[in-house]
């Protein structure tokens, strides 16, 4: 692989995960304020973090729940889980992801207390330009 393709794909690697990062802090902003998920909050850091984690976890292993069906028929509900050496070899990418997370949650939402989509994509612009 030459040079340019490393950079390509690092670059296109770092825009998935800033994209993922976005998406899920602003999610986790949503949750906060729901009245349907009251145990989340911005007063509760470590249940915050861990919902932040395992996100991170759910994306960079590929694990992903599809639902099918309607409220006439009935609905299924499957997980996909990747085999075990999948899951293993996505650690370092969970690693990767937590770490991009904590990133826009510190840029974006400690700042200004709250995170608007219009925050989240000014914060994936100033990061993939390397602005602080």
């Amino acid at each position: 692989m030459d040079a340019n393709m490393l950079i390509a794909q690092l670059i296109q690697e770092g825009v998935t995960h800033a994209t993922w990062a976005a998406l899920i802090c602003y999610a986790l902003q949503a949750l906060k304020r729901s009245v349907r998920f009251r145990w989340v909050t911005p007063d509760t850091k470590a249940v915050n973090a861990w919902i932040s984690f395992l996100s991170a976890g759910a994306v960079a292993l590929g694990i992903g729940i599809v639902s099918t069906g309607s409220s006439a028929t009935g609905f299924d509900v499957h997980i996909h889980i990747p085999p075990l050496a999948a899951l293993a070899a996505g650690a370092l990418d969970w690693g990767k992801q937590y770490a991009t997370n904590q990133f826009f949650y510190d840029k974006v939402v400690q700042p200004s207390g709250t995170a608007r989509p219009a925050d989240v994509a000014g914060a994936v612009r100033d990061a993939l330009m390397m602005k602080s």
